[in-house]
């Protein structure tokens, strides 16, 4: 995949424009880590934030826990009624962006429905694969633990220092965003949109919109998207 994406010509000159990334930015940023550190990103988050923070969160699934994890059930998504054929859902920005999704010439398409056949997230064979986008697993006391980390210290230890924070959640790109048809402020450095075009993010905001993130109040284990 790496390769695929170094052999990929960009689609306008760097830094004129910007688009989200459905999948690519997690191989991305895994290769990063793996060229400086000689680890695959699954590895390299177990070995230096899951276990020293005592995370039940894998990227990449051991075998031994897949009886673990919580089934997702989604509803399929009714893109006409969405697209506006019936007005009663959605206003816009989000008519847009739904019709974008329905048109297969499309960037916003493209984007989305570039892995055939389509993912499916109970399947054993995705969960215990490094996807680092799109398949992290975690129980629900783990991720807002993560998260406290990320932001601050859990116990004496912290993930990112306050300079490194400061840096990652800089807004370095605002405009158009041309894959989500909305304007949206990206602190591009760590993939962390600021701004949402729904009203649902702010600019202290960290994180990102998830495809269909999940976690269970149990101790059973949930999918949840885009952990870049």
């Amino acid at each position: 995949m790496t390769d695929a994406l170094a052999a990929q010509r960009p689609l306008w000159e760097p830094g004129t424009r910007h688009g989200y990334h459905a999948l690519t930015y997690g191989w991305l940023v895994g290769e990063v880590v793996r060229r400086i550190t000689g680890r695959s990103l699954g590895p390299f988050f177990r070995d230096e934030i899951a276990r020293p923070f005592g995370l039940d969160f894998h990227i990449g699934l051991p075998e031994d826990d897949l009886h673990r994890v919580a089934r997702l059930v989604q509803r399929p998504p009714d893109f006409s009624r969405a697209a506006g054929l019936d007005p009663s859902l959605p206003p816009e920005p989000m008519r847009e962006l739904v019709t974008a999704m329905i048109d297969p010439n499309s960037l916003t398409r493209r984007a989305h429905a570039c892995v055939d056949p389509p993912f499916d997230h109970d399947h054993p064979a995705e969960q215990t694969a490094e996807i680092p986008a799109t398949n992290g697993i975690c129980t629900a006391r783990a991720l807002p633990r993560f998260y406290a980390a990320l932001i601050g210290e859990v116990g004496d230890h912290r993930i990112l220092d306050p300079q490194t924070l400061a840096a990652a959640t800089t807004p370095q790109v605002t405009g158009p965003d041309l894959v989500h048809c909305n304007r949206s402020t990206s602190a591009s450095a760590s993939g962390c949109p600021r701004q949402g075009p729904r009203g649902t993010r702010r600019p202290r905001s960290v994180s990102r919109d998830s495809a269909a993130p999940s976690v269970t109040p149990t101790r059973r284990q949930a999918w949840r998207s885009a952990t870049s």
